[in-house]
């Protein structure tokens, strides 16, 4: 009996004993060596080089030092490790993977990169880069065929404050991944969202393209010459090689993603000063072409009431940026102003919209009353001239506030006797009290339950219309904290979204399951989701003080989508609700994580 014991404990204690010594004595019979290599040491400024950082012969280390890499911009793609076992030796290796992205032309070195291990400091040997300038040669034929990207402006001689559209489009042939656009910083503009992304499919020299499409409306706030500076978009390729065997398929997840980084050529915009002439004298820098409408909520009022009246500036401009009409004092009646409410629209490749204003009128008078025109004045950059443009006038009536209290004095009569009995001749409306019961205590007794709740009722109700106001108010101000607190319930509305469409719609599965959990990560760390790479959303994630484990389940969930969505054959439906279960603890795992550790 114990010997069939023993024979079924063997493998298990000879597993236990290799992962003991695997552990303890990591790489015991292998040097360690640190080595730093680039995939190429010339590029022009269309490319990117991968900088790879090895550590051979140990598999904890810390992170590598890079040192000051100017001329370049650098992003991390992650890390690969790898364990052999050779005649009996035991060799383990890291690598720590970056993107690099020339700014500049010239010849550049790359120094030495510091990494620690066991202790030790180990530098690599420098590298030098020669970056030329960008050609029609040196760009590669097959990416240019597969996927490029272009940003214009409708209009490059707008006046100052005119509103121009800035359009970034990404055009593709094939399936990428992890594509995120990061546009310039607009500066010298107001820059405002012109509807959301778009997707569409365009034919050029008879080819068929997929564009993303995104537009930004902008408003330069200066005259001269203003520079947009390049945008770029960073995202994956899935190659895989022309033979592969089983566990080459993506959907074990195998497969290489090649990353690729594009950039637009800087715009620069002649911005027109405003014309001196002819400018009015309450002319506030308005541009555009707009209209204006006056109305009162009521046409009678009674003295010491009040009305509601709208001022509606609506048309097509900067619509925030409409200055307050001037409404003269009168004394006739009282002006108090309300909060502005501000209703943008889209009309094609223009912002349009309307911005009220609200003010209470109370009459002082009971006569006839006017409220007079209002003016306002812009700049037409269709006509290039000035208008000045009024409301109607208001004609309203006072009221009397109520009746004429007048106080009455009996006078007395001469030769009228004290003595005389007291008659009562009318009860006013307070009568007199015969009765000794009036004579009571009849004071409020404060300890009654009924007083007490009729006491507290009124105090709650402001309290809660007061936080519930409060809390309106941050929504509407505070960006950062509505996003964090609808962030979950948006996500889950997306999983309703992906749940639909499992079973009909292949791509669009993984593209809003994909979506939902960046989305989320976007809304609680208050960025751009659907920009976030998953090295990203590792070093964020890990700057929020999110568990590690849980970041590493974040990131290989979303690899694991990308691989999956590019299966021969798809998967089935069961595939594809394992993947919708998984998608939904893993947010949950992550709405605890962030409760925890709030940001």
């Amino acid at each position: 009996m114990t010997d069939k014991i023993m024979v079924k404990l063997k493998p298990i204690i000879l597993a236990s004993i290799f992962i003991f010594l695997f552990f303890i004595f990591p790489a015991s019979a292998s040097e360690i060596t640190v080595t730093a290599t680039v995939d190429k040491t010339e590029a022009t400024m269309d490319d990117q080089i991968t900088l790879s950082v090895a550590v051979n012969g140990a598999q904890r280390m810390g992170d590598p030092v890079l040192p000051s890499l100017q001329g370049f911009q650098v992003m991390s793609s992650g890390t690969s490790s790898e364990v052999k076992i050779i005649n009996g030796t035991l060799s383990a290796s890291k690598s720590f993977n970056y993107i690099l992205v020339p700014q500049k032309e010239g010849d550049f070195t790359i120094g030495q990169v510091q990494v620690e291990v066991q202790g030790k400091v180990y530098r690599t040997a420098p590298i030098k880069i020669k970056v030329l300038s960008l050609s029609g040669e040196s760009r590669k034929d097959s990416d240019s065929k597969e996927f490029f990207l272009t940003a214009e402006i409708n209009n490059p001689n707008p006046y100052m404050n005119e509103q121009i559209v800035y359009t970034i489009r990404f055009f593709r042939k094939i399936p990428v991944s992890e594509a995120s656009i990061e546009k310039p910083a607009f500066e010298g503009f107001i820059a405002e969202e012109l509807g959301k992304e778009r997707e569409l499919s365009k034919v050029i020299n008879g080819e068929q393209y997929l564009v993303y499409e995104i537009r930004t409306v902008l408003f330069p706030l200066k005259a001269g010459k203003l520079e947009i500076f390049s945008s770029r978009i960073k995202f994956g390729i899935v190659r895989r090689s022309k033979s592969r065997g089983f566990f080459d398929d993506p959907f074990f997840g195998s497969g290489r993603i090649e990353q690729k980084i594009l950039s637009t050529k800087p715009i620069i915009v002649n911005v027109k000063p405003l014309p001196k002439e002819n400018r009015p004298k309450d002319f506030n820098n308005l541009v555009g072409n707009f209209k204006i409408a006056a109305s009162l909520s009521k046409n009678e009022i009674k003295v010491g009431e009040s009305a509601t009246l709208d001022l509606e500036i609506s048309g097509k401009g900067n619509i925030r940026n409409i200055p307050e009409p001037f409404l003269k004092e009168s004394s006739e009646f009282k002006i108090y102003n309300d909060q502005p409410r501000v209703e943008i629209g889209i009309d094609g490749d223009s912002l349009i919209g309307e911005k009220i204003f609200k003010k209470a009128i109370i009459p002082l008078k009971t006569e006839i009353l006017n409220i007079p025109p209002v003016t306002i004045s812009f700049f037409n950059p269709e006509t290039g001239k000035y208008e000045t443009i009024s409301s109607k006038k208001i004609v309203f009536t006072g009221l009397p506030g109520g009746e004429d209290e007048r106080l009455r004095i009996a006078e007395g009569f001469k030769g009228q006797s004290l003595q005389e009995s007291i008659k009562v001749l009318k009860r006013d409306i307070l009568p007199i009290n015969t009765s000794i019961s009036s004579l009571k205590d009849q004071r409020l007794n404060l300890s009654d339950p009924l007083y007490i709740a009729f006491s507290i009722i009124p105090f709650l109700s402001y309290l809660s219309c007061l936080v519930y106001k409060k809390r309106s108010d941050r929504y509407m101000k505070d960006i950062k904290f509505a996003r964090n607190r609808r962030a979950i319930g948006e996500a889950k509305k997306r999983l309703k979204e992906a749940r639909k469409c499992r079973e009909n719609y292949k791509d669009a599965f993984f593209t809003i399951l994909s979506k939902t959990v960046r989305e989320y990560l976007g809304d609680k760390l208050n960025v751009a989701g659907s920009a976030l790479t998953p090295a990203e959303i590792g070093e964020r994630l890990g700057t929020a003080g999110i568990n590690e484990k849980t970041v590493e389940k974040v990131k290989s969930f979303l690899e694991n989508l990308e691989y999956k969505k590019f299966v021969s054959g798809g998967l089935s439906p069961e595939e594809k609700k394992e993947l919708l279960i998984s998608g939904e603890e893993l947010l949950n795992v992550l709405e605890r994580d962030f409760r925890r550790f709030p940001i």
